[in-house]
């Protein structure tokens, strides 16, 4: 039987026109860092090198292991594993940039691959092992930006499951925990942590890095615009701290969320963006860490602290240097500082150090970090000596209600039913020895109950059900 060159020619047409099914697989991934929350994608020359494209997302299959399909009629592909854009591609374990990656696209085959480094976390890193970077892609809805999260968590944090931790945030996050990231070195925020941890008198921290903006840090951090350097976008960024960041960090971890247990800080401009949301939100923030603020940047920011009410249970700590390069950095601290005052903040509440030799620079910041966050968080600290104390109440929760018990008769009792926002939804005194509340909408709470100098406190899942 004859058969005709045109059946060949149609054969070898069809069988290289089909598409050939690839499976990619990630056997390897850079321990430091590799952010759990990311999503990593394969880009090649089969999607025209769209390095976020959903439909070659790598997903867990049933052995767990990180893997995508890849349908292409090419005969060969092209590609590099990301973490959703250019800034975030492989690179070789030296941090050098690598070459395309080229595979044959033979039917059915399986592509094992190692990924040595990230391009944005190259480097000889001088974190502790307790730092993570949580994501690079949250969504800052009011900037409407990713932004790279970083989370150091107590050492003791996975050995104490049932315990729950005050938080701080951190602006300029490249700069907190680790030297190969940041500007001009490091805040060393996990060694000052480990530090003071090993006191036991102590009580553990969750500290949280937001990164800057790059370009647009200074629009970020100043809440005010100065009329030759414009900014002025630090209410949209302080925003998407409290709905995003501190929604996110409180959903994650196992955190103390209400106001007495969550601080903020920030040096420069970082300091000018602490000042104005400690007063943006008081019911969010009770604690700042200002470092040698630039207040001149905008005097509205002084006026716009002078004219609110006062956060009178609130700490503000301030650190300036002598040698901070701008010759008007103490007296405008001063004066900032001396206003408030005037308009009722309480002198204990806040605290001024002036450092001789001090600049502006992040290896001060660093030395001046474990004394700061050991006065911000004294109060917190003594605290920790009432935690064993005998129960005053029993709660349990039916539906949407929640029932407490006053097991000690005649003790006037003080609840709070707080927001992961900050926002006091309920604030009422019994001297009852029952009574019945009703929850709010569903979501996540945080109860706080007070009798006299003790307090216990649970963070609610109305969702579920339960304490």
């Amino acid at each position: 039987m004859k058969v005709s060159p045109f059946f060949f020619f149609s054969y070898f047409a069809a069988v290289l026109c089909s598409q050939a099914q690839v499976v990619f697989r990630l056997n390897a991934l850079p321990l430091k860092y590799t952010p759990e929350l990311d999503t990593i994608f394969i880009s090649g020359n089969f999607n025209e090198w769209n390095p976020r494209d959903t439909t070659f997302r790598f997903k867990r299959n049933a052995q767990n292991q990180l893997e995508v399909m890849v349908n292409s009629n090419l005969p060969s592909l092209s590609y590099k594993i990301t973490r959703g854009n250019w800034t975030t591609v492989e690179v070789a374990a030296n941090g050098q940039n690598i070459a395309d990656r080229v595979s044959s696209n033979l039917p059915n085959s399986i592509v094992n691959l190692d990924v040595a480094d990230w391009i944005d976390t190259k480097g000889s890193h001088t974190t502790s092992s307790n730092v993570q970077i949580l994501t690079s892609q949250l969504w800052l809805s009011a900037l409407k930006k990713y932004r790279r999260i970083w989370v150091c968590l107590p050492a003791e944090y996975p050995s104490q499951p049932a315990k729950r931790y005050p938080v701080m945030y951190f602006h300029d996050g490249q700069n907190v925990f680790d030297a190969a990231t940041s500007f001009s070195g490091e805040w060393k925020v996990d060694e000052a942590m480990a530090q003071l941890e090993s006191s036991s008198a102590w009580e553990p921290i969750i500290t949280v890095g937001i990164d800057n903006g790059g370009a647009d840090r200074l629009s970020e951090l100043t809440p005010f615009r100065h009329p030759n350097y414009g900014g002025g976008n630090g209410e949209n960024y302080a925003d998407a701290l409290v709905n995003d960041v501190k929604q996110l960090i409180d959903l994650k971890f196992r955190t103390k969320p209400d106001p007495s247990n969550t601080a903020v800080g920030g040096s420069s401009l970082g300091g000018v963006e602490t000042l104005f949301m400690a007063y943006q939100y008081p019911n969010v923030f009770s604690k700042a860490l200002i470092f040698s603020p630039s207040i001149w940047f905008s005097d509205s920011l002084r006026k716009f602290c002078i004219a609110q009410q006062q956060p009178i249970s609130s700490r503000l700590y301030w650190v300036c240097g002598t040698n901070e390069g701008d010759a008007d950095m103490i007296p405008d601290l001063n004066e900032c500082y001396s206003d408030l005052l005037t308009a009722g903040m309480p002198a204990s509440q806040m605290k001024k150090t002036i450092v001789s030799g001090g600049s502006h620079s992040e290896g001060f910041w660093a030395s001046q970090v474990k004394e700061g966050m050991s006065w911000l968080f004294a109060n917190v600290t003594s605290v920790k000596k009432n935690e064993n104390q005998d129960p005053f109440i029993q709660i349990s929760q039916r539906k949407n209600s929640l029932q407490i018990r006053n097991l000690k008769q005649g003790q006037s009792i003080e609840l709070q039913i707080i927001s992961i926002k900050g926002q006091v939804l309920k604030h009422a005194k019994y001297n009852a020895e029952f009574y019945e509340i009703d929850l709010p909408a569903p979501g996540i709470y945080f109860l706080k109950v007070q009798a006299a100098n003790q307090f216990q406190a649970f963070k609610i899942f109305t969702h579920n059900g339960h304490l």
